[in-house]
């Protein structure tokens, strides 16, 4: 399990942290902190953040000018078998760790359950593969949000396989779709080592109603990604000035950086 959490981690890891501005965390992200004409590498009809986020979770280097930080006075979740899994997030949305022995993650659902976000590892089935759970993660989906006109329009697919190590391979297979006026990026990896039954699975999924999406992106899920891959005290902004801790020599000073 925990070599799952670190593929899954090291792969967002290259496409956020490796590329991203550390010095500009003064003053927080600018009025327009992502372009709306910024495109994706894979899908050019795909811009603004809906870009960006799209990207980074099929491991593309995405270049921010900003470090994205959660806001002063968020709470804190941390999963309480895997304390490792932790960051803050806004108030609007209540966090349930997931269940099961061989489970480590978390779902978060906005107050209104008209968005939501995944973050999880468990067993996975190599007979179904990675694209089989990715759909049955949309199938989850539609049943939280009582998605029933079936109106789906599907904006980019990105899936394939991989060799890992010697006797390691990986089956990854993300999407993101419109459905019934909700926009859901799901991205499933399948890990199956030889030899062995079963094989371990990594899901990251985010939701949102299309007009709402990419503020979503800015306010709610960047800054959560962006906890799990450094040190949850350094993402932390202590002053609220919009200078994560780890950037401000004065972290209980909002009036000095």
């Amino acid at each position: 399990m925990r070599l799952v959490l670190l593929l899954l981690v090291s792969s967002l890891a290259s496409s956020l942290v490796g590329c991203m501005d550390g010095g500009g965390g003064g003053g927080g992200p600018p009025v327009d902190p992502i372009p709306a004409t910024t495109t994706s590498s894979l899908c050019a009809g795909i811009t603004g953040p809906t870009a960006v986020y799209w990207d980074m979770g099929n491991g593309i280097a995405v270049p921010l000018g900003f470090v994205p930080v959660p806001e002063a006075g968020w709470p804190f979740f941390v999963h309480p078998t895997y304390p490792a899994l932790g960051f803050q997030h806004p108030p609007t949305w209540s966090a349930t760790p997931s269940a099961g022995a061989q489970s480590v993650g978390v779902d978060l659902v906005r107050s209104d359950r008209r968005a939501a976000f995944r973050y999880l590892t468990t067993t996975g089935d190599p007979a179904i593969g990675a694209r089989g759970h990715r759909d049955l993660e949309i199938t989850g989906l539609r049943d939280l949000f009582g998605l029933t006109e079936g109106r789906a329009t599907t904006l980019c697919v990105n899936e394939g396989t991989q060799a890992l190590a010697p006797g390691l391979t990986g089956q990854f297979s993300n999407i993101l779709v419109d459905i019934d006026g909700v926009r859901m990026q799901v991205g499933a990896q399948l890990f199956i080592t030889d030899g062995l039954p079963g094989a371990q699975l990594a899901i990251n999924t985010a939701a949102a109603p299309v007009a709402e999406y990419d503020a979503e992106v800015l306010a709610t899920w960047l800054p959560i990604q962006f906890q799990l891959l450094v040190d949850p005290e350094g993402a932390r902004d202590s002053d609220g000035d919009g200078t994560p801790d780890v950037f401000d020599r004065s972290p209980f000073d909002p009036a000095r950086q």
